[in-house]
């Protein structure tokens, strides 16, 4: 990343937050970095007055503080750009996400990795991208901008969202639904087997197969190792 804090300003903004700011606007900015460290070339965000004053201290060139920071006292910026939000927490994790968030896509394979089995009734829309190993099913309805990390398995009929990231070694059941823009983390089972037994007289136990569904919304995410049963 090589941007000026001015240029973070502009492209962010208030959907972002972003309300004011202040110092030398075309300092460079290389890095996010944590407040405790960060220095010349580095954004930082200080949520406490504590953390605004040892983010001027180091002198990191760019700092993200709450609107009533910059105002409970006269500052000397010594160099460093301020940048006022009026949600400290929701300016992190979106600007974050625009300039810091790790690409998981490039790993360096094609496309479609040559070891994937997808069905011959699935179609891959532009933009997705299938890693090694993963299994598609028959029937399975994907979305453009998606990304199935290695062995993941899609089971046959299940429909998968715009912009969906799967992480490796996860399971979508069949027939499951996942809507778009959608996280799911590595080792998960998204619509397996419900443990559903019926005893009889003699205490033998006789499964009951789970004919129910999961559907995820939009915009979930779901970490590493869960399993969301029919």
């Amino acid at each position: 990343m090589k941007k000026t804090a001015a240029e973070i300003f502009e492209e962010c903004g208030e959907s972002y937050g972003l309300t004011e700011i202040h110092g030398k606007c075309k300092n460079p900015i290389q890095n996010i970095a944590p407040y405790e460290s960060g220095t010349k070339g580095d954004m930082v965000f200080a949520p406490t007055q504590k953390a605004f004053d040892q983010a001027l201290k180091n002198g990191a060139s760019l700092i993200f503080i709450p609107n009533k920071l910059i105002g409970s006292k006269t500052v000397s910026l010594n160099g460093s750009v301020v940048i006022c939000s009026n949600n400290i927490g929701v300016s992190h994790a979106r600007i974050k996400q625009k300039y810091g968030d790790h690409d998981y896509t490039q790993a360096g394979w094609e496309a479609i990795h040559p070891s994937a089995v997808i069905h011959q009734s699935v179609t891959i829309p532009e933009g997705t991208k299938i890693g090694p190993n993963v299994v598609i099913e028959k029937n399975v309805t994907i979305g453009p901008g998606c990304y199935f990390m290695a062995n993941v398995v899609i089971e046959h009929g299940a429909t998968i969202g715009d912009n969906v990231s799967i992480h490796p070694g996860t399971i979508i059941g069949w027939g499951c639904k996942v809507g778009n823009d959608c996280l799911i983390l590595s080792n998960s089972v998204i619509g397996g087997e419900g443990f559903g037994y019926a005893q009889d007289q003699y205490f033998n136990h006789h499964r009951i197969p789970q004919t129910g569904n999961v559907i995820v919304g939009n915009k979930v995410t779901i970490g590493g190792l869960n399993t969301i049963d029919r």
